[in-house]
């Protein structure tokens, strides 16, 4: 080879080389670049419900504040302005109502089959009916009792001559009619089979949503009174029952367990009145439920009942009649007094209304909130079902002693999620409803009067329910807690609850791109509803008791628990920084203390469960270069199910923002924060 052809191949070659060079150093970049593109959608939301969130999240931030300076009004500030005080998860529920009316007043008739096409249909007019009657002018309050007496016969009641038969009456219209007295009467039924399940009941203040220091209800019940018997005696009568309504709320803080009984036993409890449960059983063997005394039944709250019987019976005869009496009527008058002494906002409306139509077609109405509001979610269930698995792993501290750690697992193990997620089974069923022929044809008869119409419905459900087809448990405790702010983990039945509000945006997307969205608010939730069934102060099972001195907690480690708390109240507590020597007793109580275990476990808990969803799987160098950004919008998110939650929850909504968060590293490192009290609390606290 010429000195030539030696310098013409090794330029060729030299240019061969640069030029696969080059190309191969291009698709590396692009596939580190698509690497980085694929590692940002999984922290970015592909659908557009989804992304607006994040625009959302980011307009409504305080960003003239610094997180590390108050990450509460940071994120809560601008939100608790525009939202006028509505919580964020309350706000949710607004607009998942507003979904729920626009696509239930547009659907067919039939939209869900021809079985539940009666359903549909009354449950429309019905709900119709009911904004127009609470958006009324001048109501008129003696047409509301003369429609409501019409159906619901209260006369045998008034002309009782002893308190004792005055119990056994109303227990009996309460079994007929499903308005409860001085006790809740349900049927339900499980793989054991149907049982009689007795609660005990709210209070008539609790049942017309009144505030406790509401100054119209003493005027509205007597007039209630004034209406039903034309009394000169109203005043004193209203002053007396409420009196007496009082110590019936004072009842329910006691301990509300459930046990299980046979008739035999209850029957010959002493410290019930005398022959009250033989009267009463028997009538419900008149009606159509005949039992034995080897028979059981279920009895949620024992304790407060036995004391509002005894109170009832102690108590004037005239003041247990009206008070039996005006329980009934509050029932079905909430509606007015909420239209006459409260704010009449959108959401109330909707909630009461909704809620109406739950309660008079309690057989059936939750397979038209699930099939028409939750909708198709298949991708977003079985995201709900990883994230819950996820943080169900990592529940139970770390920092407990082995027996204890032994038993929580336990209870985790055997506690499972339960949710309304649409389910073909549950509309292609023997679904009957053939009842509600019989009450529609009575709706017409009441002139379409909404008390009217919606008393005739509960009691056409409560004769089904009660001697043909009692609703499954579980399924009846779900869609009682269709309205609920948040998760509840049910002792009874080993189940946390979620609300179907938590299965929609914005709080559930159906999104597999999006963790620190879902850990951040649902997952948060449901780690705090976990963190509820084992914390230091939770029943071990639904029948033991509840005491302060009873815990299935080692006592050293309960002590471990306050001492945590204590230390985080040093340093983050206003009370305590402010008055030192002070003991503020709210803050001592149980439930303080459980909520304060729960909301920092749960932040701890959800944070770690989004760490492991965000590094399974894919390329651990993109994930660390975003998960800064997938932290910190996680933290946001959790601080978001505070804003506007006064009176939720024994802890502030401050404090449920703040003290989980300003005691975990994470949170300082993602926001980069160098206050010193952050610095102090982790160095001298140990964390939950």
């Amino acid at each position: 080879m010429t000195p030539y052809q030696r310098k013409v191949a090794n330029a060729t070659l030299c240019c061969s080389v640069s030029v696969i060079g080059f190309v191969v150093v291009t698709i590396a970049a692009l596939a580190i670049n698509q690497r980085a593109r694929q590692s940002d959608d999984v922290l970015s939301c592909s659908s557009e419900r989804c992304a607006s969130a994040t625009r959302y999240l980011s307009a409504i931030v305080e960003q003239d504040l610094h997180p590390c300076v108050d990450i509460h009004q940071h994120v809560c500030g601008m939100w608790t302005i525009r939202r006028h005080g509505a919580g964020f998860v309350s706000d949710a529920f607004g607009l998942f109502l507003r979904r729920f009316r626009s696509r239930l007043l547009q659907a067919d008739d039939a939209v869900l089959g021809e079985r539940m096409t009666p359903v549909v249909q009354i449950g429309k007019r019905l709900l119709e009916d009911c904004f127009e009657y609470m958006n009324a002018t001048n109501p008129v309050l003696q047409r509301d009792i003369s429609s409501l007496l019409y159906v619901l016969n209260v006369s045998s009641l008034l002309a009782s001559e002893s308190s004792s038969s005055a119990l056994v009456r109303a227990m009996a219209i309460s079994f007929t009619t499903g308005f409860h007295s001085a006790i809740v009467i349900a049927r339900r039924k499980l793989d054991r089979g149907a049982y009689l399940h007795l609660l005990n009941a709210p209070s008539i203040r609790q049942e017309l949503r009144a505030e406790p220091t509401d100054k119209y209800v003493e005027t509205y019940v007597e007039d209630v009174v004034r209406h039903v018997a034309a009394t000169s005696d109203a005043a004193t009568i209203a002053r007396d029952v409420l009196d007496v309504d009082s110590e019936v709320e004072s009842f329910a803080e006691l301990d509300v367990r459930h046990q299980w009984l046979t008739y035999g036993e209850i029957k010959e409890d002493a410290k019930f009145p005398k022959g009250v449960w033989s009267s009463v059983f028997q009538l419900f063997g008149e009606a159509g439920l005949t039992v034995a005394d080897t028979d059981v039944l279920l009895f949620t709250g024992y304790e407060p009942t036995r004391r509002v019987f005894q109170n009832l019976t102690s108590a004037p005869v005239r003041t247990t009649v009206w008070y039996l009496t005006v329980t009934l009527l509050a029932q079905a008058l909430r509606y007015d007094f909420t239209r006459r002494f409260r704010s009449a906002h959108y959401r109330e409306t909707s909630y009461l209304c909704f809620d109406a139509v739950s309660s008079a077609l309690q057989l059936h109405w939750h397979i038209v909130l699930r099939e028409l509001v939750v909708g198709n979610l298949d991708d977003g269930i079985s995201e709900l079902n990883s994230m819950f698995y996820l943080i169900h792993k990592i529940t139970v501290p770390d920092w407990l002693d082995n027996d204890t750690a032994l038993q929580a697992r336990q209870k985790i193990d055997q506690t499972s999620l339960e949710t309304l997620a649409p389910s073909r089974s549950a509309v292609s069923g023997d679904v009957n409803t053939m009842y509600l022929q019989h009450a529609s044809a009575a709706m017409a008869g009441s002139d379409r009067h909404f008390t009217g119409s919606y008393v005739t419905l509960r009691l056409a459900s409560q004769q089904e329910a009660m001697l043909r087809e009692p609703p499954n448990a579980v399924t009846a405790r779900m869609t009682s807690l269709w309205a609920h702010k948040g998760p509840v983990y049910d002792v009874l039945y080993d189940k946390v609850f979620l609300p179907p509000v938590f299965l929609v945006s914005p709080l559930l997307y159906d999104d597999r791109k999006a963790p620190p969205f879902l850990y951040g608010t649902v997952g948060a939730a449901l780690a705090k509803a976990l963190s509820d069934a084992i914390g230091p102060y939770a029943r071990w099972n639904a029948t033991t008791p509840h005491t302060s001195h009873k815990t299935w907690w080692s006592s050293s480690k309960v002590f471990d628990a306050q001492l945590r708390l204590g230390c985080l109240r040093t340093r983050a507590d206003e009370d305590v920084l402010r008055h030192p020597e002070r003991a503020v007793h709210p803050r001592t109580s149980e439930a303080f203390k459980s909520s304060a275990f729960g909301w920092v476990r749960a932040a701890r808990v959800a944070h770690d469960a989004m760490k492991g969803a965000h590094y399974d799987g894919g390329n651990r160098f993109t994930r660390d270069k975003y998960w800064p950004r997938a932290q910190r919008q996680f933290f946001k998110r959790f601080c978001l199910l505070s804003c506007g939650t006064e009176r939720q929850d024994p802890l502030r909504p401050q404090e449920r923002c703040s003290w989980p968060l300003i005691s975990m590293p994470e949170f300082v490192a993602a926001f980069e924060c160098r206050n010193e009290s952050y610095k102090l609390l982790q160095e001298t606290c140990t964390p939950f």
